[in-house]
């Protein structure tokens, strides 16, 4: 038998299977590119958001009430790991990225030029035998 998130993982999958499999597509764009498939990824992403926060609702709901409710932000948790299995990027969804304000700083300039042997750096004669 499964464990009881997993389960509740699995219906919630299957219920909402044609949303799933379209944010599978939009997941996988977003992975590639994230600022230019930012916008199409935050609002499936709160469509996604809503049916994890209420399935997860449902799991942990009566744990809270009761002399449980220590292991309930354990349970949520372990449900999210799970999503994350599928979904490595859903802690992404809301968020902005902007391109930097600033320029990005010039590499640095090397103030010496290094010795390329340790003779030259000593300045010791080179002997030469013929």
């Amino acid at each position: 038998m499964a464990v009881k998130y997993k389960n509740y993982i699995k219906k919630m999958y299957t219920e909402y299977q044609e949303l799933f499999d379209e944010f599978d597509g939009i997941h996988a764009t977003y992975t590639l590119d994230k600022p230019g498939n930012q916008a199409e990824y935050n609002t499936k992403g709160k469509e996604i958001m809503k049916v994890v926060e209420e399935w997860e609702n449902r799991l942990c709901f009566k744990m809270e009430k009761g002399k449980n409710s220590t292991f309930s932000h354990r349970l949520a948790d372990k449900f999210k790991e799970e999503l994350r299995i599928r979904y490595p990027l859903i802690d992404f969804i809301g968020v902005t990225i902007q391109k930097p304000t600033r320029p990005p700083l010039p590499p640095p300039t090397p103030t010496k030029k290094p010795p390329q042997r340790i003779e030259d750096e000593l300045n010791i004669p080179r002997i030469v035998f013929s």
